[in-house]
């Protein structure tokens, strides 16, 4: 032990029999008394607490067995104070300040302790209390570092390693706090990053691997002491590479790894040697460090990765012949190992054994339902095939499938067949189901991307007949995967049924055996065929519309039978199969066959949520699993089947105005709780909601008009504009988005049922404009206040009351700058500027505005809104000229109405919505601009207004055609000769 100080004072005996007592965890009784007794004495006061860390510090630091124990009692006590009870109101204790002196000297003490299970708790402690609390913060500890930076020099290994520990796990909590200037002489990490390389070299593994971690730690931050040195850290990278210790190599892999990651630049001279390094990782015979090594591969190969040029990656990738040299042991690694195949066929057993008694394997993990106001454009099945469905953590076989996806879109493709395609041919004809299941993975995924095209034009037609004829494997692995590697070539699949006589029966066949291959009792397998029939869907639309009869004849009966995640991909599939096509969905009586069921399902999953929140149970696991996918399935069917979802509709209705009203009764009640799961069950029931509001506004959407008819037969009619009203302002987002959207789509579709809350709905939108918290929230507002507004159009009576509160909350929307807020509110402004046919009194309040507004509408791409917004632009231009032609400001908005107009001849194709104004567009030597569009009554008119204004404008000129020529000279070359050519403008 350190000799730095002289030994502590002993420890008080009854303190000390106590934590004997606790030591003893043999004698239970006593274990738990002991504990009950010190906490009960810490909590009368800050000097009894004082007293006892004191003291529990001085045995830390004794020799005795129960060292271990006060250390533990140390750190817990010090991190999370007992709460003083006599307070008031109740506070944590604190320790006397003329106690820290010592109890940081008996911390030091432990810490330089020979025994390395004293060292190693002292580490710990110091880890966990430098960050917790600010009396022991480092700041607060002035001899710490110096402590720490001595003892990482010391000859002793216990010490040294200790020492490490403790400055590892700073950095990792606290890296900013080791490159202070004000810790040290220098800067603390100008010593220890040296130190940290020099111990690289270490004898000892345990010190290479805590330099190693602690190097690491700093990769994101970056200090200038690693910057500068490098040099020094690849040389002691590269001398420690082959390390006989199989943790430091995985170490030496994961730290070059987090470099490349965060710090490729400084990393580009030595980048083929690291390559060469990797390569050999990835092959390893340690599986972990493949999987290092297989991951940077990953990275260096992914597409989106771009901190490494591209023609210096690509000509490593040539001169080192990467993709030869990886994809043998690639191709190795996506093969199950032999512990990986005892646990797959073990629970192939258990699926066989649940079917033969009629259950299925429920879910095991939670499914993260996302909400339809979620934004993310991620594919949760595209990677399904990499997913091993046994365990759902990351592994080397879905590292390797992800690399070998990532080169098939990196390099070029004929280069990478040439290489795989031979090793394939063989691989795909294998006796051993295993090597073939995984060679089925690797045709999947190359699909993307060049190789994919390739194989489809000059390599499907042989190979989709044994594709097809692996889904009769017996190892489900192999049909599952066969299943899922066919989806993502189902592209070819839906040209070929578009192209070839034969072409619709092919695809008809298709789709009977995948759907075949569901009737495995294997969940994997269902799941996988299910998911390639769904991509079939998406992708074929109206091709499948002959085949739904009996499709649908058979997800009736599936969703009778499956459980866990293929039942939630049968919901998905279902809400494909609506999205993509429509009524079709409901002609001929189909919805009988299949929607009473999804209604049951409801049914039951409904009582039994309420009945376990009712009896105090955590209704989560259900809600998440199992009823959100089945209501979102619900919502995207009454959408499509429109008229023929009425005979469910009346239940459906009452059934969701139910469960909103009781799960905002709960949130609310569960923001007066101090329980830990409140967060995630505030959100859980907030999404029951918003799946809820959903499914209303696909019976909006679907039953149109007749959807006041609905809400006037059901017991809850009462309730629901109340309810309503609450959905829109709701302290949840997701929430007032839905209701805002269920509110605007009522505008559009079933006016009537808002009548008799109009001017408090109308209240309601003019507050979620003026939110400044979820600006989703506010395009949502916009979107549904311009569908009423549209109901309004020569009957402005009752907006004229909020008039000033409309415009105030509006206009400075049009003005914000906002991507996407612009547009929506510049929509809304036309929308109302429409309302009285004259600009609902809004010129002058635009005055000096109005170019924003211009620019606003030409950003519009939607071709109802730009058209509407345009309308009412104009509206208020006839109604308030001056807002053109004020003199101040006449040149610069006749240009901006000039280009906002130009905006309507582009779109991107000919009856397409519009899309943005291009520098090409404006000013390239070749004339792109596109006829006015004139398909139908609205845009008729609004040519010939635009006509109308755009004289008035020439002639309202004072200066004549010098100022029109001014005017002129102001626009884009292609704006000029548009308003020549087509509006009759010439100066």
């Amino acid at each position: 032990m350190s000799t730095a100080n002289p030994p502590p004072p002993p420890p008080d005996q009854q303190v000390f029999a106590a934590v004997s007592a606790v030591a003893d965890i043999q004698n239970y009784a006593n274990h738990t008394a002991a504990l009950h007794s010190m906490e009960a004495a810490m909590n009368t006061s800050d000097d009894s607490y004082t007293f006892f860390i004191q003291n529990f510090a001085r045995i830390a630091c004794s020799s005795h067995p129960t060292q271990t124990t006060a250390i533990y009692l140390l750190k817990n006590k010090l991190s999370s104070p007992p709460t003083l009870l006599n307070s008031s109101p109740p506070r944590p204790t604190t320790l006397s300040p003329s106690s820290h002196p010592e109890i940081k000297a008996l911390i030091l003490y432990c810490l330089s302790s020979p025994s390395p299970i004293v060292s190693n708790g002292a580490s710990s402690l110091i880890s966990t209390v430098t960050a917790q609390t600010k009396i022991f913060d480092i700041q607060s500890w002035p001899e710490l570092l110096p402590l720490l930076i001595t003892n990482v020099n010391s000859q002793d290994v216990t010490t040294k390693i200790s020492a490490f520990k403790t400055i590892k796990n700073i950095a990792q909590d606290s890296p900013n706090i080791l490159d202070a200037a004000n810790l040290t002489p220098d800067r603390p990490l100008n010593t220890l990053i040296p130190a940290f390389i020099n111990h690289f070299a270490h004898p000892e593994p345990k010190l290479k691997i805590l330099a190693l971690q602690s190097i690491m730690a700093y990769v994101e931050l970056f200090p200038e002491a690693l910057a500068s040195s490098m040099n020094e850290t690849m040389s002691g990278l590269s001398a420690i590479a082959a390390d006989p210790n199989q943790a430091v190599r995985k170490r030496v892999c994961e730290t070059i790894f987090t470099l490349f990651t965060h710090r490729s630049d400084y990393l580009q001279g030595q980048l083929p040697s690291i390559c060469e390094f990797m390569i050999s990782s990835a092959s390893d015979s340690v599986r972990d460090i493949s999987l290092v090594g297989t991951e940077f591969w990953l990275t260096f190969f992914d597409p989106t990765y771009d901190t490494i040029p591209r023609d210096f990656r690509d000509d490593i990738v040539k001169k080192q012949g990467v993709v030869e040299r990886l994809l043998p042991g690639l191709l190795k690694n996506i093969v199950y190992c032999e512990e990986e195949r005892e646990n797959i066929l073990e629970r192939n057993k258990e699926d066989e054994a649940l079917a033969a008694a009629g259950t299925v394997r429920q879910l095991e993990a939670p499914v993260h339902h996302k909400n339809k106001n979620d934004d993310d454009d991620d594919d949760e099945d595209e990677d399904a095939g990499f997913d091993d469905g046994e365990d759902q953590s990351w592994s080397l076989r879905k590292a390797s499938a992800g690399t070998i996806d990532c080169i098939a879109q990196s390099v070029d493709p004929r280069a990478l067949l040439s290489v795989l395609l031979p090793t394939l041919q063989s691989t795909l004809s294998s006796q051993d189901p295993w090597v073939l299941e995984a060679s089925l993975l690797t045709l999947g995924a190359i699909a993307v991307g060049g190789c994919g095209q390739i194989m489809e034009v000059e390599n499907l037609n042989d190979l989709y007949p044994f594709l097809i004829s692996q889904l009769n494997s017996s190892l489900p692995q192999v049909v599952a995967t066969a299943a899922w590697t066919l989806s993502r070539y189902c592209g070819w699949i839906v040209y070929m049924a578009e192209s070839q006589p034969n072409g619709p029966q092919m695809l008809k066949s298709h789709i009977e055996v995948i759907l075949q291959a569901c009737n495995s009792p294997n969940t994997k397998v269902q799941n996988a065929a299910m998911t390639s029939f769904s991509n079939v869907v998406d992708m074929a639309g109206p091709l499948i519309q002959p085949l739904l009869p009996s499709i649908y004849q058979f997800l009736a009966s599936a969703l009778t039978l499956f459980g866990g995640k293929p039942l939630i991909t049968l919901y998905d599939t279902l809400g494909i199969l609506a999205d993509s096509l429509g009524s079709a969905i409901g002609e001929n009586g189909m919805a009988n066959t299949w929607v009473p069921i999804l209604m049951e399902k409801w049914r039951v999953l409904h009582e039994q949520s309420k009945a376990k929140e009712c009896e105090g149970e955590d209704a989560q696991a259900l809600i998440r699993q199992q009823l959100l996918p089945l209501l979102e399935c619900i919502a995207c069917s009454a959408v499509a089947l429109g008229l023929n979802y009425q005979p469910f509709a009346l239940v459906s209705l009452d059934r969701s105005i139910e469960a909103i009203d009781f799960n905002m009764l709960r949130v609310v009640t569960l923001r007066h709780t101090d329980d830990d799961r409140v967060t995630n069950d505030e959100e859980m029931d907030s999404d029951v909601i918003i799946c809820c509001l959903d499914v209303i506004d696909g019976m909006v959407e679907g039953l149109g008009a007749n959807f006041a008819g609905l809400l006037a037969a059901s017991e809850k009619r009462e309730q629901f504009l109340p309810m309503l009203q609450q959905s829109c302002l709701f302290d949840v987002g997701g929430v007032r988005m839905s209701g805002l959207a269920v509110l605007g789509d009522l505008c559009a579709n079933s006016p009537a049922t808002i009548s008799p809350a109009f001017s408090e709905l109308v209240k309601v939108i003019v507050q979620n404009l003026n939110s400044r918290r979820w600006s989703k929230v506010v395009n949502n507002a916009l979107w549904s206040f311009g569908e009423l507004c549209n109901q309004c159009i020569g009957k402005p009576q009752g907006l004229l009351p909020f008039q000033e509160k409309l415009l105030s909350a509006i206009i400075p929307l049009v003005l914000s700058g906002q991507v996407g807020i612009v547009e929506n509110a510049s929509t809304a402004l036309g929308r109302l500027a429409r309302v009285d046919n004259a600009g609902f009194g809004m010129g002058r309040v635009l005055l000096g505005k109005i170019d924003v507004w211009l620019q606003g509408v030409a950003m519009i791409a939607d071709r109802t809104e730009k058209c509407q917004a345009m309308t009412g632009l104009l509206l208020t231009v006839r109604a308030f000229p001056d807002l053109l032609m004020s003199e101040n400001t006449r040149i610069s908005s006749v240009t901006a109405f000039m280009t906002c107009v130009s905006s309507f001849h582009v779109r991107v194709m000919e009856g397409d919505d519009f899309r943005p104004l291009e520098h090409e567009d404006l000013h390239h030597a070749t004339y792109t601009f596109l006829d006015f569009p004139r398909d139908d009554e609205e845009f008729v008119n609004l040519f010939n207004m635009i006509g109308q204004i755009t004289n008035s404008v020439v002639q309202g000129m004072s200066g004549g055609r010098e100022e029109v020529a001014k005017c002129m000279r102001a626009l884009p070359m292609n704006v000029r000769r548009l308003f020549r050519e087509v509006y009759g403008v010439n100066a």
